[in-house]
């Protein structure tokens, strides 16, 4: 049922306004772009030997789907999008977790690193959980200050219609626009 549900969403975003910025973002970028910004969003591109160079690093941390799921992350076309899926406890979220460990540490090598990563999940519990490994683990060879780095970069957005954990909270949209 949540598979064709999450499928549903992503055929109806093409009906909304911003579906067309969330599944052709470059596309997007370009249409609004100067000029000027138009050549850096040319340049765009992620390095498939430098992430499959963060896997290779990673495997101990991986079991085989998992890994299959990370190299696919590597090695996809700018339109491409990747649904991952399974019963729980399957390590959906530490794979969700290495996939962007991996995109992060490119985009801090990468010269127009103001890159974003948008993350869905069918549940409040399931994306409260990939903030808090966000801002709070890291992964295999990942740099120390990784989850640093990315802990004043997580937004969570999203229904809010029940009190979630401090350190979730301090993640929120309407937490970040008191401030």
């Amino acid at each position: 049922m949540t598979a064709a549900r999450e499928f549903r969403t992503i055929k109806c975003c093409e009906f909304y306004s911003t579906g067309k910025i969330i599944l052709d973002p470059l596309r997007s970028l370009k249409h609004y772009a100067s000029e000027k910004h138009t050549n850096s969003i040319n340049s765009l591109h992620y390095s498939t030997e430098s992430m499959l160079r963060y896997l290779d690093k990673n495997r101990a941390f991986f079991n085989q789907s998992q890994q299959e799921a990370i190299e696919r992350v590597a090695k996809m076309n700018r339109k491409d999008m990747l649904l991952i899926q399974g019963p729980p406890g399957t390590g959906k979220t530490h794979t969700i977790h290495g996939i962007i460990s991996m995109l992060i540490r490119q985009c801090s090598r990468d010269k127009y690193s103001r890159k974003k990563i948008l993350v869905c999940t069918p549940s409040n519990a399931a994306i409260d959980e990939i903030v808090l490994r966000l801002v709070s683990k890291r992964v295999g060879g990942a740099a120390e200050s990784d989850s640093t780095m990315m802990s004043g970069q997580v937004i969570r957005i999203g229904a809010m219609d029940y009190e979630p954990l401090e350190a979730v909270r301090k993640h929120t949209l309407d937490y970040n626009l008191e401030l």
